[in-house]
């Protein structure tokens, strides 16, 4: 898994095209041309992170406002995972690094 409590800001992939509808969000990939739908409340985060680059910290909050609840290690947890997973499928890409 990404070491992401170090990484930079996360940004949208320039090469993935988010299309929004309502709760929904269609991905495409331009280097892999797979197709995604994703739904509630990682399509609206992906629609704030199409905006604007944001920071591990921020994306932590974002769920936790989102889901309100604590932030704990659980929600930690689920934030690394699906950094983890959009990265993989060429959603996100990061900016820099805290260490550099």
């Amino acid at each position: 898994m990404v070491d992401c409590e170090n990484a930079g800001l996360y940004k949208k992939n320039i090469q993935t095209s988010f299309y929004f509808t309502n709760d929904e969000c269609v991905t495409y990939c331009g280097l892999s041309g797979d197709i995604h739908l994703i739904e509630g409340s990682n399509a609206r985060f992906l629609n704030i992170l199409s905006m604007q680059p944001m920071s591990y910290l921020e994306i932590v909050s974002y769920f936790a406002d989102e889901y309100d609840c604590e932030i704990d290690p659980n929600l930690h947890d689920h934030v690394k995972s699906m950094i983890d997973h959009y990265q993989k499928l060429s959603l996100l890409e990061v900016i820099g690094s805290k260490n550099s």
